[in-house]
Order: structure tokens, then C-alpha cells, then sequence
């Protein structure tokens, strides 16, 4: 919860795309006290889109310098490849996809997100809106 309050303290935009229903993960953040802190949750399981597919549904909205894939799956990967994204891998938890990609940088603890680089998209990287 502190890593996440901290990046809503630094006015990041934080949301959420997850291949899980939107009603549980409301359900879980708001049990937290966390469902405030994120400004989109885009949800495969109510709409059917792939990850990339809500990823650029995000960016269209937010209209970001730079953004952030973090993930640990390989649909997250993809995700992040797909719209221009930088690609954070998870190195904690169940999934070891993380092994297996040319992340821009492996997280081994979730604070880890607040050492993100927030410079601009690299130039060799097209903008997710074009």
C-alpha cells in the first residue's frame, strides 16, 4: 500500500488491466483501501480485449510523456511491445515469465516501482498515439 500511495503522491497515473473480472479486482482494492489510488481498470474478462487492446485504450485516455508496463505474464509483455511501452518485469510472485524477456528493467521487490526512470519514451520507441 505505501508504494502505491507514494506514486499517487507523485500525481502518477496508475491503472490497473488485468485478465481477471472488473467487479473482483474493485473488490479487492476497495478491501485495501487502494481502489481510490488508480484512475482506470480496464478488465479482459468483462470486455474482452487483449492486454494490448486496453493498454492503448489507456494511453488514448491519459495521453502520457511515458508509461509503464509492469507485468509478469507474457501477455503483459506483449502488451508493453505492442503500444511502445516501457516494460517493467516482475521478478516476485507465482509466474517466472519474467526470465524469458528483454524487460527495460526487472522489479525483485514491489518498491521497487518507485526507482522507475521517468525520462521520455526512448526516441528508438514509436509514441503510443501515432
Amino acid at each position: 500500500a505505501d508504494t502505491l500511495q507514494e506514486l499517487h503522491r507523485r500525481r502518477h497515473t496508475l491503472a490497473i488491466c488485468t485478465n481477471g473480472d472488473l467487479l473482483y479486482a474493485r473488490a479487492v482494492l476497495g478491501k485495501f483501501g487502494l481502489l481510490g489510488l488508480f484512475q482506470a481498470i480496464q478488465a479482459h474478462a468483462d470486455a474482452g480485449r487483449s492486454k494490448p487492446q486496453m493498454v492503448r485504450t489507456l494511453l488514448e485516455e491519459f495521453q502520457p510523456n511515458q508509461a509503464w508496463v509492469v507485468g509478469d505474464r507474457v501477455h503483459d509483455f506483449e502488451a508493453a511491445r505492442a503500444t511502445g511501452c516501457r516494460l517493467a518485469a516482475v521478478a516476485y510472485g507465482f509466474a517466472e515469465d519474467w526470465r524469458d524477456t528483454s524487460a527495460d528493467v526487472v522489479l525483485h521487490r514491489f518498491a521497487d516501482l518507485l526507482c522507475l526512470p521517468s525520462e521520455a519514451v526512448p526516441a528508438d520507441r514509436p509514441h503510443p498515439a501515432a
